[in-house]
């Protein structure tokens, strides 16, 4: 799922962390119908910003379009920088057609791309597809279950967004949400992303360590 590079200034931490993880629910519903109060909400107010980003998709898509392992592509991650995300999906699907799109993964959806997107880290595991649509739903991002493998790490200091106090009490963890996540199945779950395949930098919330020497369920 290869996500475009994000742009201008900094999220607001409301709109970015706050809205979203506490009041999931509510966060589809911001007016990003309005060009120009999009701009403002997501800090893409100059138009400079804007051009370059359309740009700079475009060279990314025409320089990794090859690449065997991109089964999707990610315009907007997490309100990051969104904008004209209708726009974006256009420009995506016009240079490759062979390929899915998540126009915005996480949140503030817009009603375009081929998937209802969510990252879902602090509530309880859902399907949720607004009134009327036809799009599949994914959980995008979710887990991110830290266990810190010493000598196998990149930062002294690990980071997660849920500790456990012993190994044994992880993999129980992991294991017992990714139960979950497939039982959802049933219920129209079309995919999942897990968080994630094997650490990054000081995120030590994978399955395998950062010199992915470590498999920390077979540990």
């Amino acid at each position: 799922w290869q996500d475009m590079v994000s742009g201008g200034k900094a999220l607001n931490t409301f709109h970015a962390g706050v809205l979203p993880n506490i009041y999931g629910f509510l966060s589809p519903v911001v007016n990003l119908t309005k060009k120009d109060n999009a701009y403002k909400t997501f800090n893409r107010d100059k138009i400079e910003w804007r051009v370059q980003f359309e740009e700079e998709l475009d060279d990314m898509i025409g320089f990794l379009y090859n690449h065997p392992s991109i089964g999707c592509w990610v315009p907007f991650n997490e309100g990051w920088g969104q904008f004209n995300a209708r726009d974006a999906v256009r420009r995506v699907r016009a240079i490759d057609p062979t390929r899915p799109i998540d126009a915005t993964s996480g949140w503030f959806d817009q009603g375009c791309g081929d998937f209802v997107s969510e990252h879902n880290y602090f509530r309880k595991l859902r399907v949720h597809l607004p009134l009327g649509s036809s799009r599949a739903f994914v959980i995008s991002e979710f887990g991110g279950l830290t266990w810190y493998v010493k000598g196998h790490s990149s930062f002294l200091e690990p980071y997660g967004y849920a500790g456990f106090q012993g190994l044994g009490e992880w993999r129980r963890a992991v294991r017992a949400l990714l139960d979950k996540a497939n039982a959802l199945e049933v219920k129209g779950l079309s995919g999942y992303v897990y968080t994630q395949l094997s650490d990054v930098e000081e995120e030590t919330n994978g399955l395998l360590s950062y010199d992915r020497r470590v498999n920390k369920l077979l540990l």
